[in-house]
């Protein structure tokens, strides 16, 4: 298009120079309208043919242009801060000589011209695009209210950043805490189960240390807790106070609202004052614990573990001896109740059947000798713990009944019994049961031997049973266990073929010379009177030699009481050969002997559950 010279200025058409870039032509109308939309900047050059490059906010062409952007963008009170700006672009004048260049790339001779010189400076979208103003350009760098918006929106980047980093690292702790809670809570619950077992299988002293490092752990579960100061009577562990203890769970709220909680807390309350009664006024103490138990039995009706220690603080008390006969009767009763009880759990009714036969064998009344046989058998066949002893008590009660043949005869089986047996023994926690110790019998077997130490048969003969009796009782209560020891062998070799007295001379060798003691039981046959002889044959095998445990197993089997030593023993030994097996890459065999393993184990387990040698064999064969 040509513009004729002389045409109104309204009529021009005007090049517009933006940075680098010459943009147009443009009418006047088309510029401002670019300013208002801010395409272009008042520090932006412009210029019509035949004139210099002047900044727009100069050309009074678009004075009003200006002003009104000017006070658009100051408002009310804002100034216009116009920064100088050194152009580094050559000026171009437009001069009515047509030789001058422009931009050093020849004289237009018109308009057309001049956008001929644009294309070549230029590729073509600049002059399509819209500038884009740099840093240093009035919209962007000079003008304070465009400062003021980059700065306002840099200070909300930055908080935006704050924010999400602080967002990204909350989340990352409360993931941690989280993760961590999880392994406490994982953690926990794999020490209360360790606790639980080693409870279970007698390790009181490993359980007492669990339960600790738990209640330190903020782990404060009543019955936990309660269990705790348990077992801290038990094993005579004062480091934590139990009183202590039981007054930190009797202020749980999960005590008051749960009988049998605190049933069971008022239960060790009273252990507690039996404990004390070996130490302190005695009298005063089983009162205490009468009244602690009674307490919980409010809590929990016919709580067994209450109603056993109650009877059993009365058996305690001094002032047991004065009691009449239906005093006596009354006690064991309670006893008896127990034992029979389906309620209570199987460690309470064989230590109530064994106390009811206490009870009513303490007057020596020949009135009670069948009570007191009832409740021995209903105790041999609930535990092995006190079996032999318990034997021997049902010898003294046919005794009593003057039933000397039948009390001879038993006599003669419980001399074959395994006295290892009640030394592997433990008794639960939450009872009381006073221990069954020879020295307490002795005088008892005193009494027997005089009574039963008679002419019996048909050649007159005084058996050698009776004596021999005597010197085992007083062997095992630790009375002149030197003298026994001799008289033992004194009467073997007055006997030299009874295979009861040589089983037992080689029992009483056994601490002394192991191997002297081998000798006399190594040719132990399955006739039942060579019975402890080859039990002690088995009990002779080196310490943790399984292999040779096991191999007399199948030669006790028919031993009373079952031999639980040695079905131990063959279970470690199986158990040993299932992790060869493991190795040697034999699953069915591993297999095999995992089954042989748990056969043995469960029956000791239903036999005598508190038989302290299944410690970690039962757990290493549930962890297979």
């Amino acid at each position: 298009m040509i513009v004729q010279q002389g045409a109104d200025k309204d009529e021009s058409y005007w090049l517009v120079k933006s940075g680098d870039r010459i943009l147009g032509p443009f009418k006047r109308e088309e510029i401002k309208k670019k300013l208002y939309e801010k395409e272009i900047v008042v520090i932006d050059e412009v210029t019509t043919p035949m004139r210099r490059w002047r900044y727009i906010r100069d050309e009074p062409a678009f004075a009003v242009v200006v002003e009104e952007i000017r006070k658009t963008n100051l408002g009310s009170r804002e100034d216009t801060e116009l920064g100088t700006f050194t152009s580094t672009t050559q000026t171009v004048e437009v001069a009515e000589d047509t030789t001058t260049p422009i931009g050093g790339l020849g004289a237009p001779s018109s308009i057309q011209d001049a956008e001929i010189v644009e294309e070549k400076r230029a590729p073509n979208s600049a002059r399509i695009a819209p500038p884009q103003a740099p840093g240093r350009s009035y919209g962007y760098g000079q003008d304070r209210r465009v400062r003021q918006d980059l700065k306002r929106s840099a200070r909300m980047m930055w908080i935006v950043t704050i924010v999400v980093l602080l967002g990204a690292g909350f989340m990352f702790v409360r993931l941690q805490a989280d993760h961590e809670q999880h392994d406490t809570g994982a953690n926990l619950f794999k020490l209360v189960n360790e606790a639980t077992v080693a409870r279970k299988l007698g390790d009181f002293r490993r359980a007492t240390e669990i339960y600790k490092r738990l209640a330190d752990a903020g782990y404060l579960d009543p019955d936990m807790m309660i269990d705790m100061a348990a077992l801290l009577l038990k094993t005579g562990d004062y480091s934590v106070s139990p009183a202590r203890v039981l007054d930190t769970v009797q202020k749980a709220s999960l005590v008051s609202s749960r009988p049998e909680t605190r049933a069971k807390l008022e239960t060790v309350r009273g252990l507690m004052y039996l404990v004390d009664a070996g130490r302190e006024n005695a009298k005063s103490q089983y009162k205490k614990a009468r009244d602690s138990f009674d307490e919980a039995l409010k809590h929990e009706p016919g709580y067994p573990y209450a109603a056993f220690n109650r009877a059993m603080s009365v058996y305690l008390d001094p002032d047991f001896d004065v009691l009449d006969k239906e005093g006596v009767q009354e006690l064991a009763a309670a006893f008896e109740g127990l034992a029979s009880s389906s309620r209570a759990e199987p460690s309470v009714r064989s230590s109530a059947a064994l106390m009811a036969a206490l009870t009513l064998l303490k007057p020596r009344n020949p009135f009670y000798a069948a009570r007191v046989g009832r409740a021995l058998d209903a105790y041999k066949q609930s535990n092995a713990h006190y079996w032999q002893e318990a034997s021997f008590l049902r010898i003294y009660a046919l005794y009593l009944e003057n039933n000397i043949a039948k009390a001879q005869t038993d006599l003669r089986l419980m001399l074959s019994v395994d006295p290892f047996v009640t030394g592997e023994h433990f008794v639960e926690p939450l009872l009381y049961v006073a221990p069954l110790k020879w020295a307490s019998l002795l005088p008892i077997c005193e009494e027997l031997y005089r009574g039963i130490n008679v002419p019996s048969g048909p050649s007159n003969r005084v058996w050698p049973e009776p004596e021999a009796m005597l010197q085992f009782c007083r062997f095992q209560a630790g009375h002149r266990p030197e003298t026994a020891r001799e008289n033992l062998a004194e009467l073997e070799r007055k006997n030299p073929l009874d295979a009861r007295i040589r089983s037992l001379a080689a029992y009483t060798m056994m601490s002394l010379n192991p191997e002297q003691a081998k000798a006399k039981v190594a040719d132990a046959t399955d006739d039942q009177e060579w019975d402890l002889g080859r039990v002690l044959r088995g009990r002779l095998c080196p310490r943790g030699d399984y292999k040779c445990i096991n191999g007399e197993l199948p030669k006790v089997t028919t031993v009373t009481p079952p031999p639980l030593y040695f079905r131990v023993g063959a279970a470690r030994y199986h158990l040993a050969l299932h992790a060869e097996a493991l190795k040697a890459g034999e699953s069915g065999k591993a297999e095999e002997y995992m089954r042989r393993a748990r056969e043995n184990l469960d029956i000791v387990q239903r036999i005598s559950p508190h038989y302290l040698p299944l410690l970690g064999v039962t757990a290493e064969t549930e962890g297979q």
